[in-house]
């Protein structure tokens, strides 16, 4: 099992990381666990998507934490915006890359998950 860390440390984790200042805007749920990290998200119901702002820790954990509560409430996707790098996240995931275009200065991949289902990820540069 993973050592524990309070939330301060996991916050001062992301910080340093990715120099972005840990935040929960209005409307967000800050969730949290020890061995697992942090997450902050909420649903947007009129999009059908559950949005994911900030994490730090287990990605695929949070991942998977996001789309059960997506599937729970009968949204269709989850929804995220990436500020780091992409591409080893979706190696990370195991998708596969179908296309790749690039945009004013945004990368959109096109990708699948293991059962097929589309993935379309934007990264500004």
């Amino acid at each position: 099992m993973p050592q524990g860390k309070t939330l301060q440390e996991w916050i001062r984790i992301y910080e340093d990381k990715t120099q972005d200042k840990a935040e929960l805007p209005y409307g967000y749920r800050l969730l949290y666990l020890a061995e697992r990290g942090f997450a902050s998200m909420k649903p947007d119901i009129e999009g059908k998507m559950m949005v994911v702002y900030q994490v730090c820790g287990d990605g695929k954990f949070w991942r998977d934490y996001a789309e059960m509560m997506a599937a729970g409430m009968g949204l269709d996707c989850v929804a995220t915006i990436c500020t780091r790098a992409i591409e080893p996240y979706i190696r990370s995931f195991g998708w596969e890359i179908l296309s790749k275009t690039e945009i004013n200065g945004q990368r959109r991949y096109r990708c699948q998950d293991s059962i097929g289902r589309l993935i379309i990820c934007t990264y500004k540069c």
